[in-house]
């Protein structure tokens, strides 16, 4: 027993170190930075950023988002200030929570503890698990959430149960489909329990509809609505402009109906999105294309964890506990369900994150059916191969292959302004990304000054001549109109002034500023990108 719980140990100081291990090597990309901006202004003044007191449902410049992560986040970035680390630090400390909550999980239903700490292990070291929670993805805090509701639900702590599963609804939006499909087979699974003592459930029911219904509102007649109908299979125009081209390219229309109608259509992108969730092209090999989201030309698990997936199938069937079984399988079919009702859900892995659990029980499951000790040991060297192989992409190529999906630069352009800025008027273009929520999380400006002074983030014609923007105090965001942009800057740059610009935007091609600047304009600091070539300047008039 003992020996069991230093393993238990190792699994979660490995856990925990594969998460810290040069936290801030990647910039924090757009949506890190929103979840830790609404955090500081949320901590500092009781409001997100747009001045919602204590929202239910989050409004970011660019779209309404869940708000619990931003309320974890609150006071680590209030009191030790805004940066990658504390915006990414809750996110690892709930992704090490989740390595623990599947080992007790598994050790609680089965009783075997072996298999718990290969679960537990199995998702501490695999890809999908170990990326997602070094960065602030909502994924992680759900995915905690839903196990530890799991958890107390099978301890028969119901209204700890309830309160997580109410809680999950404001983490991520996937929550709003998997849940009630899971507490159902919950239910049904404990019936006997559940139903024979109501009296005992009324507390448990109080609190989750207390809980869950100001986010359920959001769900039905709110912002959440309006955001499931941007990214959801049923608003997607261009299924319903194939419906419409089968149609009338037909024989008869009216027959052409019957084949080619809303319910085909929707029906086959859903089953195309589940059947490529399940996928090994998906879990093993190429993963979400998304850079983002994954490493190039890597699964979302390693693909040498293939055979014991499979292994862990073919031995599900012996296993005797049958509610574990019926857990396990349902858990399975229910997480692709609702990224598979999105654009691009089949392999979104931050939608299909919910997926992990009864993955990496199965895989551990195959583990432990091998009875020879050498292939054991074997099979464990390979994935620890396998892991320092990912390693090394992830902290020496990754950056410099994915530098723009993460947005590289703006730590540096932003913390030198806010060290050199005196009062003069700074211009930010917003020709490679929008540069508010970077000027505001790098500056770490006072959440209620900028309260007072923001009006709204759309750009306005002609604020000054031949530029489209908005200005927070003497402060300006938008975009050059002028197709000569050098001369633009020349005209009306002051030498007080400091403008962002871009290579490859205002300053066109390859044309290196930092070395020859357009006669009439300094450099003042010049930005490289990972390969050392030029990426942004910030630059004024001489």
């Amino acid at each position: 027993m003992k020996n069991k719980k230093i393993i238990l140990g190792l699994i979660l100081g490995l856990s925990l170190f594969l998460r810290l291990y040069k936290l801030g090597h990647l910039e924090p990309f757009g949506d890190e930075i929103d979840v830790g901006y609404h955090a500081y202004s949320l901590w500092h003044t009781g409001r997100d950023y747009y001045g919602q007191l204590l929202p239910t449902y989050i409004h970011s410049f660019s779209e309404w988002r869940a708000p619990l992560l931003m309320y974890v986040t609150a006071p680590v970035v209030g009191l030790l200030g805004l940066n990658a680390w504390t915006v990414r630090l809750p996110v690892v400390l709930l992704g090490v929570l989740n390595v623990y909550l599947v080992y007790c999980l598994v050790k609680e239903l089965t009783d075997d503890e072996n298999w718990g700490l290969i679960s537990s292990f199995v998702l501490a070291v695999i890809p999908w698990h170990v990326h997602y929670s070094r960065t602030a993805f909502e994924s992680t805090l759900l995915l905690g959430l839903i196990l530890g509701g799991t958890l107390f639900f099978f301890k028969e702590k119901f209204s700890l149960s309830s309160l997580l599963y109410g809680l999950s609804f404001y983490a991520y939006n996937t929550a709003n489909v998997f849940v009630p499909f899971l507490g159902l087979v919950l239910i049904i699974t404990k019936r006997k329990k559940v139903f024979s003592d109501l009296k005992r459930m009324i507390l448990p029911a109080v609190i989750f509809l207390v809980v869950s219904l100001p986010i359920i509102f959001q769900v039905f007649f709110g912002q959440a609505a309006g955001r499931f109908n941007l990214i959801s299979i049923f608003g997607d125009d261009v299924t319903i402009r194939k419906i419409i081209h089968l149609r009338n390219t037909g024989v008869n229309p009216r027959i052409e109906r019957v084949f080619h109608n809303k319910l085909t259509g929707w029906g086959g992108v859903f089953v195309n999105n589940y059947i490529t969730s399940l996928s090994s092209q998906f879990l093993f090999l190429t993963g979400d294309p998304n850079p983002r989201h994954s490493l190039p030309n890597y699964g979302q698990l390693f693909w040498l964890l293939a055979p014991f997936l499979v292994l862990g199938l073919l031995s599900l069937p012996k296993v005797k506990i049958r509610q574990f079984k019926v857990l396990i399988i349902s858990w399975m079919l229910i997480s692709p369900i609702p990224s598979a009702l999105t654009v691009g859900g089949g392999n979104q892995a931050t939608r299909l994150f919910l997926m992990l659990p009864p993955l990496v029980i199965l895989i551990a499951l195959g583990f432990k059916s091998v009875k020879n000790k050498l292939l054991r040991v074997s099979g464990l060297g390979l994935i620890f191969l396998s892991l320092i192989f990912f390693l090394h992409n992830y902290f020496v190529h990754y950056q410099q292959e994915a530098y723009r999906h993460w947005h590289y630069g703006y730590r540096e352009a932003m913390t030198w302004l806010k060290d050199n800025r005196n009062e003069q008027r700074v211009i930010i273009s917003n020709a490679l990304e929008p540069g508010l929520i970077r000027y505001l999380f790098w500056n770490e400006l006072n959440p209620k000054e900028f309260q007072q002074n923001f009006e709204d983030d759309q750009l306005k014609k002609d604020i000054f001549t031949d530029f489209d923007g908005f200005k927070v105090k003497n402060t300006y965001f938008g975009l050059i109109t002028s197709e000569d942009k050098i001369n633009w800057l020349k005209d009306n740059l002051n030498s007080d002034d400091l403008f962002l610009a871009y290579q490859g935007k205002e300053a066109p091609g390859d044309w290196d500023w930092q070395l020859s600047p357009p006669e009439g304009l300094e450099v003042v600091k010049a930005v490289d990108d990972p390969w050392g070539k030029p990426l942004m300047y910030w630059v004024t008039s001489k």
